[in-house]
């Protein structure tokens, strides 16, 4: 962030990032001050809207430790107790900038859910409470693709057998809103995979077929 003067008027101009992915880390820090990271999820993003997460983010191992580190720091910073999300940017160079900080469970950890032993729902409530955090292992290669709204009017769900047949580690989860409008995030697929690519085809590849 740069700061001029021109004449009267004052400026402030971000300076232009040349990055090549988008990640984000969640992170949850209890009551008592300890602090677990989940594993660096990597973001494909369509029209400002996230589209796809994949698990692990298929960066250097360098990088991997660089955004689990920052995420760390993040929570030693904030002090906040609860689930947080530290949306960050990676350059060519594996240069870490951070983009954005949610103090909440986020759209890019819903992986976590059918990926990692304790999700990032249940860590954010163990850590309010004041309970032990649980693992945040991922177990298996996860994708999460969100599920967004292509029409106006009641909401009809379409596909869903057809595409629970094709691919066995298919999940789906439906928000259960009654309307749905274009854009809107109507529920999010995932499934888990030998790969994270692999895992990315099956949630592109139920997309596909399942309507809403």
């Amino acid at each position: 962030m740069k700061h001029w003067v021109a004449g009267k008027i004052e400026l402030m101009v971000e300076e232009f990032v040349p990055f090549t992915k988008e990640i984000s880390v969640i992170a949850c820090r209890g009551i008592d001050g300890k602090r677990v990271i989940y594993p660096v999820a990597e973001n494909a993003h369509k029209n400002s809207i996230l589209d796809v997460t994949s698990v692990p983010a298929n960066i250097s191992s360098k990088a991997t430790q660089n955004g689990m580190d920052v995420a760390d720091k993040v929570m030693s910073i904030f002090e906040g107790v609860g689930t947080f999300c530290v949306e960050m940017f990676i350059t060519e160079d594996d240069q870490i900038y951070i983009n954005e900080i949610a103090p909440r469970p986020h759209n890019s950890g819903h992986y976590t859910i059918e990926g990692c032993f304790a999700n990032q729902f249940e860590n954010h409530v163990r850590a309010v409470m004041g309970l032990p955090l649980g693992s945040t292992e991922l177990i298996k290669p996860t994708a999460m693709k969100n599920i967004l709204g292509t029409r106006d009017g009641m909401v009809e769900l379409l596909g869903l057998e057809e595409a629970y047949a094709k691919f066995d580690t298919l999940q789906m989860h439906f928000y259960g809103k009654k309307e749905t409008k274009k854009g809107r995030k109507m529920g999010h697929l995932t499934a888990y995979a030998n790969t994270a690519e692999e895992a990315v085809n099956i949630v592109n590849g139920a997309h596909e077929i399942i309507e809403l």
